[in-house]
């Protein structure tokens, strides 16, 4: 959408591009284009959204559940709620088509993009998890996977750490090979899904301590971000 001319359309090419029915992604896309319809429609759904994020406490949990038709406007009203609450919350943007496979797709998987991606924020963000339960978290997850840390390397291209920009911690490399084992041949999804169930009480509670601790870390450094992290999940 970024991409449309700044002016009114005056060709059929321009009214083509103008038409585009793509989501409004960017800031500045939805200050042009997003219309306000609460008196057409009901907005029960998005007001109900706002209060809750407005009455949380800081570091308070809960999860909501945003849905419509395809083509309904969802995508458009989660990056308007992005766009409203990015001055309190940490954003983290998750387009789950493009790290899932969203027809064989398992909550396991779900939680190990959320934490890959807070793992990312942090250190973008200079800011790093507790050693202890870093390590914690690694060992357990190596053992019954049975990866290492040469296997993890050998599945990183040094391209793709210059590509971008930092060095690539070991966690999200782990993660990340991980994830494209889930999205690759059903033999190989099979077995890390099995893994990982043996102990997915582990994986929980693993998982939830490094929010946790990111949380307090994120806070630390960015008191703006008083309520943490916002953590929105979409799916097409």
């Amino acid at each position: 959408m970024s991409s449309l001319p700044a002016n009114r359309a005056n060709t059929l090419k321009a009214a083509f591009r103008v038409c585009d029915v793509a989501p409004l992604v960017s800031n500045r896309d939805i200050e042009r284009y997003y219309v306000n319809l609460s008196k057409v429609r009901k907005t029960e759904a998005i007001n109900t959204i706002k209060t809750r994020l407005s009455f949380l406490e800081p570091a308070e949990f809960c999860s909501l559940l945003f849905t419509g038709h395809r083509g309904c406007g969802k995508s458009t009203e989660l990056r308007k709620i992005q766009q409203e609450w990015e001055s309190q919350y940490k954003v983290i943007y998750i387009e789950a088509d493009a790290e899932l496979d969203i027809l064989d797709a398992e909550y396991t998987d779900l939680y190990l993009v959320i934490i890959k991606k807070v793992a990312d924020v942090l250190y973008t963000s200079e800011l790093n998890f507790d050693a202890k339960l870093l390590n914690n978290f690694e060992s357990w997850f190596k053992e019954i996977t049975q990866e290492t840390e040469q296997t993890v390397e050998r599945s990183v291209s040094i391209g793709a750490e210059a590509e971008a920009g930092i060095k690539i911690p070991f966690l999200s490399k782990l993660l990340g090979k991980i994830q494209a084992q889930i999205k690759g041949a059903d033999k190989q999804r099979k077995t890390v899904r099995q893994n990982l169930q043996k102990d997915i009480g582990r994986l929980q509670a693993d998982i939830n301590l490094l929010l946790g601790d990111a949380f307090v870390k994120l806070k630390s450094k960015y008191p703006e971000y008083e309520k943490g992290f916002l953590i929105i999940k979409e799916f097409i």
